[in-house]
């Protein structure tokens, strides 16, 4: 059974997506005001990030009632890569293409084997373990959520099950990775970008769908409020992890309440960012390329430099992703892609 759309989690996705883009902005200014890359309790970005993680975990489970099999499951699998990878195909072939041409090779990073992680669209999750590979555009959560979609039939079906069964061993799983990294970094990876880490963001969303109705709760509201500035301005004693974790579940109830607020008031806007939030995957990929354009070309030093370059950049990254998905639109669309889809799924020409 598919789901309504909820027009408060376009206003979540969008919100996500351009406080990465600010985030990232923050870390590449010369400014010594960065509002946007820290708070007391951590940085914006890995809250970002999470926040994205729990909407995808929410979105999946309101879409998918129960765990698919057989043909279901391949389908499910088919819209999962037909969501990423032709977008990130293309948008990777340009800049790919133009570093060839910039540099007179084809291997330019060395070992050709190298690529079988970026056709997987696991380079920049990759690239803290193979500094060396191919990535060049994008975010290593593209990786992680490509490993989500992977694990998903599963966790829904522990879900569907038990979920308290889930709810349990999620927790353990998550606890157990905390304790390992106490010893040390022995997954030569730092723990917020664990697929273990991943995946509890990505399960939490899971039960936010599973009691949606506490979104509306205003008790529930008016604690996530709370707990959102208490966390912003309050450095407290907590594990970074677990600390990231409350940050950006407070946030994904005080966007939703904000969202839902705001479009209650304006159909425009409600508008807006549903269109948007149809461009969020291409501003993950264009947004870090873009910004290293702008501000190596000018990188400003003060406030005011800082805002209006940041704006400006925002506005070309939308123009930029918009523009990828009228192009990959064009290419699903076409009815060489279409044949080969039906062949894919061994769907009737009728």
């Amino acid at each position: 059974m598919k789901e309504k759309r909820i027009a408060a989690f376009d206003f979540i996705r969008v919100m996500s997506a351009f406080g990465i883009v600010a985030f990232h902005f923050s870390n590449y200014t010369n400014c010594p005001s960065k509002p946007f890359f820290l708070y007391k309790n951590g940085v914006w970005g890995n809250v970002c990030s999470t926040v994205f993680f729990m909407l995808s975990g929410t979105l999946l489970c309101l879409r998918y009632q129960r765990v698919a099999t057989g043909r279901e499951l391949k389908e499910f699998y088919y819209k999962r890569w037909k969501s990423i990878f032709p977008m990130y195909y293309a948008a990777y072939a340009w800049y790919f293409l133009k570093i060839v041409r910039g540099s007179g090779a084809i291997f330019f990073r060395g070992a050709p084997w190298l690529l079988i992680q970026t056709f997987a669209g696991l380079d920049g999750y990759l690239y803290y373990r193979f500094p060396d590979n191919y990535y060049i555009l994008g975010e290593w959560f593209t990786g992680a959520i490509i490993l989500l979609y992977l694990l998903f039939p599963l966790i829904l079906w522990a879900f569907r099950r038990s979920e308290r069964f889930t709810a349990v061993s999620m927790t353990a799983l998550y606890a157990g990775m905390l304790l390992l990294y106490r010893f040390g970094n022995v997954f030569v990876l730092d723990d917020f970008r664990n697929l273990i880490s991943c995946m509890f963001s990505f399960w939490m969303g899971m039960e936010i769908a599973r009691h949606r109705k506490l979104l509306d709760d205003v008790r529930v509201v008016a604690v996530c409020w709370a707990g959102a500035v208490l966390f912003a301005a309050v450095t407290l004693p907590l594990n970074a992890n677990v600390s990231v974790h409350l940050m950006a579940l407070c946030c994904f109830v005080v966007l939703y309440d904000l969202g839902k607020r705001i479009f209650a008031l304006s159909g425009t806007l409600r508008s807006l960012f549903g269109w948007l939030g149809g461009l969020s995957f291409g501003i993950f990929l264009m947004q870090h390329v873009t910004i290293l354009e702008f501000v190596n070309a000018k990188n400003p030093s003060s406030v005011r430099g800082m805002f209006l370059l940041m704006a400006l950049v925002m506005v070309y990254i939308v123009l930029r992703a918009w523009i990828l998905r009228v192009v990959t639109d064009a290419v699903l669309q076409s009815s060489l892609f279409r044949k080969a889809e039906n062949r894919i799924l061994r769907r009737s020409n009728a």
